[in-house]
């Protein structure tokens, strides 16, 4: 895991735990969920490119 992704999650996962009141013994349920979270972020873009009409797709068929 890279230093950047690694400290991403840790800030997440901070966060996370303060929102929750900072509760012991919670530590992987907030590094599980900030993967997750982030790992989704990462894959959106890239779903919702994949899902734009190109403009080529956008143009009205020609008539014959």
């Amino acid at each position: 895991m890279s230093a950047n992704i690694y400290d991403r999650i840790r800030e997440r996962a901070y966060s996370l735990w303060e929102r929750d009141g900072r509760p012991h013994g919670r530590q992987m349920d907030h590094w599980l969920q900030a993967e997750r979270e982030l790992a989704e972020t990462a894959r959106r873009p890239q779903a919702a490119k994949a899902a734009t009409p190109t403009k080529k797709d956008r143009r009205a068929p020609r008539r014959k």
